[in-house]
């Protein structure tokens, strides 16, 4: 695997939480994952982003937007797929998580890498954690409901709440590391 690709336990988790679903792909890029959520078995997928690459396949409808174009749509929205956010504060793409039923997050926070801001993390807190799978390359986070009040963080959300330490992932020990 490697950076934005699924491994085969990822893939299966995102089998079960997509299956028959309609998929927002927010930040589509290339359109390879979203093509991959329509194989895994997405009834469709919205793929957003403002300069999409790539053709348009076959269950996947392409929208051309930010964020906040999008967000004033008022789309609902069932499913969320975040894969490797952008570094900045976008309160628009928050929104269209917190309109989510769950919110798939792919991406790294550790071994120096920065995927995400903090606010997205402190969202992310605020929810269910339905899966967890760290993984070298990607790491990927399923969210459920608000929760009442925030929970622990996982090294991945602790990472991407936290810039000024550098967290390592080690062969599945998982640690932080003052940098």
């Amino acid at each position: 695997m490697t950076y934005g690709l699924l491994d085969r336990l990822q893939a299966a988790t995102l089998l079960r939480l997509v299956r028959g679903r309609v998929v927002h792909d927010l930040g589509c890029g290339d359109q390879v994952l979203a093509e991959a959520l329509v194989g895994l078995g997405a009834e469709a997928v919205v793929a957003v982003d403002s300069h999409p690459t790539g053709r348009p396949r076959s269950g996947v409808t392409t929208v051309r937007a930010t964020f906040a174009e999008y967000a004033a749509t008022d789309p609902t929205v069932d499913i969320a797929f975040v894969s490797w956010p952008f570094n900045q504060v976008d309160p628009p793409l928050l929104d269209l998580c917190a309109r989510a039923r769950r919110v798939a997050y792919l991406g790294k926070c550790t071994d120096g890498r920065i995927c995400g801001w903090p606010g997205l993390f402190r969202h992310f807190l605020g929810r269910q954690l339905v899966a967890h799978m760290p993984h070298p390359a990607n790491t990927l986070c399923v969210y459920g409901e608000p929760l009442a009040a925030p929970r622990a963080g996982e090294l991945e959300e602790r990472a991407g709440l936290d810039w000024q330490t550098a967290y390592r992932y080690d062969s599945g020990a998982l640690s932080g590391r003052s940098g």
